[in-house]
């Protein structure tokens, strides 16, 4: 495995932690949050290439998407929650 690739992968097991760690944090019951539910629904390596790439605008990229009910935004910067009236952390 390349240099690029091991450093590709490492910042997508980031953002994977990241993205488990956000919806644990903001999910209801933790026996219901599965590792799966976050990887059926993003694939984690393209995301990652995504918000990493250089934009055309001077704004960054900003993908929103929903896991377990909890609306996400991840940016170059990281995972944030859009919150809503019924979102709180536990």
């Amino acid at each position: 495995m390349s240099e690029d690739a091991i450093r590709e992968s490492n910042a997508s097991n980031d953002l994977l932690v990241e993205l488990i760690e956000t919806v644990d944090e903001y999910g209801g019951d933790r026996n219901e949050f599965q590792l799966y539910d976050v990887v059926d629904v993003v694939d984690v390596d393209a995301l990652e290439r995504v918000v990493t790439s250089p934009s055309q605008s001077s704004e960054p990229v900003e993908v929103r998407l929903p896991v377990q009910g909890i609306r996400l935004a991840v940016t170059g910067e990281g995972v944030d929650v859009l919150m809503t009236d019924e979102t709180k952390p536990k």
